[in-house]
């Protein structure tokens, strides 16, 4: 028995279908969004993620260091090739926020870091 659910609780992260909070990473460290969420009952449970990799992924700001070492990124484009995805294999939940140009910034959600990253990305957007 299968059901389409709006809410996934996995490892600590909620990942839902709002947007702004349904970017996750996977295991592979490619970044996609979420478009749907699947709950398998039987033979085993188990939770499925359709998703939608991003086809453009940049990085947000290469000074005073890369963008990269603190895993945040400018993103757009995604594929419209959808994907199924074992919940197992997201390695991260993420933080997506738009830009003025049609695009969006991604960062990876982190507990201990994350005012640190809103006042990164807070004083880059006034930079720029």
């Amino acid at each position: 028995m299968c059901k389409v659910v709006q809410v996934l609780m996995h490892k600590r992260n909620c990942v839902n279908l709002d947007v702004g909070d349904d970017c996750v990473v996977k295991s592979d460290s490619k970044l996609c969004i979420v478009r749907n969420i699947i709950c398998v009952n039987r033979p085993s449970e188990m939770n499925l993620l359709i998703i939608d990799n991003f086809g453009s992924i940049t990085l947000f700001f290469d000074y005073p260091l890369s963008s990269s070492l603190i895993n945040i990124y400018k993103v757009s484009q995604p594929t419209g090739v959808l994907e199924v995805l074992n919940a197992r294999d997201i390695l991260r939940k993420c933080v997506k926020l738009p830009l003025s140009d049609d695009s969006l910034v991604v960062f990876q959600r982190c507990t201990v870091c994350e005012n640190f990253l809103l006042c990164i990305i807070t004083l880059v957007n006034t930079v720029i």
